[in-house]
């Protein structure tokens, strides 16, 4: 995540841009999956509230892409499913300052709307050995669309002008709940690892020593 700032009310608000890269993975016992990267990208909004705490708003587009393994195909083939969910996402933290400006740390919550989006042909899931029921990668896709949250931890450290950061975003909610007619429950939760540079405008006072 880049984000660029400047003073647009005052010296304790700051306005911002951001870019940045998700690392995204899908934690499960039922289903195996490997992770994916993805784009965030949006706005910040920072406000002053001492010389060893800010409170940081984030408002961006995010990415959040893994892969589904074990799937079948109607040849019956083992193949791999992508999916890519897209959407909106909202970031508020604590950024409070153990060594300023050098170092901080940031934890917060996150709340995000993802929009999963079906790539290649149907293939299925038999994620209960001990059931013959299958599922589509159409009801994965379905059940995994909708409003994710949690709460998320960063180091953020650097200069006055250029912050590296690095996030955990931990879902705690269930995106298959899903009773099949063997009585079997599935549990599908979300993570993400997310990376940032960040760049100041002009003079940070946040940053002011």
């Amino acid at each position: 995540m880049i984000q660029l700032s400047t003073n647009a009310f005052s010296q304790s608000h700051l306005f911002g841009i951001k870019l940045g890269a998700n690392l995204f993975n899908y934690r499960s016992k039922e289903f195996s999956t490997t992770p994916g990267m993805g784009i965030d990208g949006g706005i910040v909004f920072t406000i002053r509230t001492s010389e060893k705490l800010m409170l940081i708003s984030e408002f961006s587009f995010s990415q959040n892409n893994a892969t589904f393994l074990k799937a079948y195909n109607f040849f019956h083939d083992e193949v791999d499913y992508k999916v890519k969910a897209r959407g909106l996402q909202w970031c508020g933290l604590l950024d409070y300052y153990l060594s300023n400006p050098y170092l901080s740390i940031q934890p917060g919550f996150f709340a995000r709307y993802n929009n999963a989006i079906p790539f290649g042909d149907i293939v299925y899931f038999n994620p209960n050995p001990n059931s013959s029921h299958q599922i589509s990668s159409d009801e994965l896709i379905d059940q995994i669309s909708g409003f994710d949250y949690g709460p998320l931890f960063g180091i953020s450290a650097g200069t006055k002008k250029v912050r590296l950061n690095i996030r955990y975003l931990l879902g705690i909610r269930n995106y298959f709940k899903y009773i099949d007619n063997y009585n079997w429950g599935y549990k599908l939760t979300g993570s993400t690892i997310h990376f940032s540079i960040t760049y100041y405008f002009g003079t940070n006072h946040r940053l002011s020593q």
